[in-house]
């Protein structure tokens, strides 16, 4: 019964969209009949104001029936000739702006749509034709008065209604709104399931909040759309980081960092991201690649300064370890785990009054119960044996084997007596 309704709706639907393309054509035709009959009677010296009227509203007509029939250029011409003519007939800013619309002109239709506004005609649609326009040029809080004016006109069996509500929900996504983001973007894919960009929006708050099964659901459907932004690719890579599945991720960002060419404020994370994806895999020459690309466009970002230090301590390039250590202290970096990671190079590199002092910080900051606690014991351990404070040293190694720390075992049997 269920598949019946849908066919015969689909019937109908088919049927009342061919006796529309059917009437279009016939309005086309007798439209230009119209302005021709027109042209020859002027040529014959007939110029009364009637004649004049009847052609510019013959103007209007073919326009708009072009417009049905998708011949936009020259219904555009058909509606400028309108205008030209009449500025005083309202109707022609409405169809213009639409058209316009469909060729990304998009503040010179809004500049349409406004007149239209202006004089309380074509309510509610003139609201979502501006608010898409508006959406399409910038994403900003001041569409949400002409969506809300559509919303409290219409109902929701309104063939805009979805669209409106996918444009909202874009917006409070850009503003943090997540909560009622997500509420709009429900409504906007239950009325239009094929606003596959609404299934990306969603699904990335869902990574914000995470919730990381719905999220996929989400971001997979708008991934095989084959229809959405570049982002999508962004976000589920995100999300495939946050999960642990490092090589999806480095596929995904990959993906959208190919598609991305030019300037992207999100490509320094995408970078990023992918570098610490790469480090987890063991790609170091990769990461190395990806986290110069983060500093090429951010050069205070402290982080990938950080992360260069550790892929430096990995490959045994303690050199290099400690300069990009040293420059992710001075852009910002005070984090705990740099004095530690900066005191394992300072000993490999036999500076161990250094070591000690960013050994002694890491300790001092951090309780005993920190899972790093006992191994930069032992470490500093090291350091203070190798400035020949064994005394100290062997305090340092008995308490690291006291939380457990085995590898303290081995320097207390060879340089401490019992």
């Amino acid at each position: 019964m269920r598949l019946n309704y849908f066919y015969i709706f689909f019937i109908f639907s088919s049927f009342t969209f061919s006796q529309g393309l059917k009437q279009a054509r016939v309005t086309e035709y007798f439209a230009t009949q119209t302005i021709n009959y027109v042209d020859k009677i002027r040529e014959n010296g007939d110029t009364k104001e009637y004649l004049y009227d009847r052609q510019t509203n013959a103007f209007l007509e073919r326009a708009k029936a072009r417009y049905t029939l998708g011949k936009i250029d020259v219904a555009l011409e058909d509606i400028n000739k309108t205008i030209n003519r009449n500025p005083y007939i309202l109707e022609a800013y409405y169809y213009r702006g639409q058209i316009l619309s469909i060729q990304k002109e998009y503040a010179s239709a809004i500049n349409n749509f406004n007149v239209i506004v202006d004089n309380n005609l074509f309510i509610p649609d003139v609201f979502a034709f501006r608010a898409e326009a508006r959406f399409n040029l910038y994403r900003h809080e001041s569409i949400l008065l002409d969506i809300d004016r559509f919303i409290n006109a219409s109902d929701l069996n309104h063939p805009y209604t979805g669209k409106l509500y996918f444009y909202k929900g874009a917006i409070l996504f850009q503003q943090e709104n997540y909560f009622d983001a997500i509420e709009n973007l429900h409504i906007a894919i239950k009325l239009s399931p094929e606003l596959w960009e609404a299934y990306m929006i969603r699904g990335n708050i869902h990574r914000i909040r995470g919730h990381l099964d719905e999220a996929f659901m989400d971001l997979n459907i708008a991934v095989n759309s084959n229809a959405c932004p570049r982002e999508v690719y962004l976000f589920r890579g995100l999300a495939h980081s946050a999960q642990g599945n490092f090589q999806a991720s480095i596929e995904d960002l990959s993906e959208f960092l190919k598609l991305t060419p030019g300037y992207h404020q999100d490509k320094p994370e995408a970078f990023l991201k992918r570098a610490i994806a790469r480090y987890y895999e063991g790609d170091l020459d990769d990461v190395i690649n990806d986290l110069n690309e983060v500093i090429k466009r951010e050069p205070d970002h402290w982080l990938s300064f950080r992360l260069l230090g550790l892929v430096y301590l990995k490959k045994e390039k303690y050199s290099q370890a400690l300069t990009n250590f040293n420059i992710a202290y001075v852009r910002g970096d005070h984090d705990v785990e740099l004095y530690l990671n900066r005191g394992l190079v300072q000993i490999n590199l036999s500076h161990y009054q250094k070591a000690e002092n960013d050994l002694s910080v890491f300790l001092n900051k951090v309780s005993d119960d920190h899972h790093n606690y006992a191994k930069a014991l032992t470490k500093r351990g090291i350091s203070l044996f190798f400035m020949k404070r064994l005394d100290e040293a062997c305090i340092d190694w008995n308490y690291s084997l006291q939380l457990q720390y085995e590898d303290a075992n081995k320097f207390i049997n060879r340089h401490c007596k019992n």
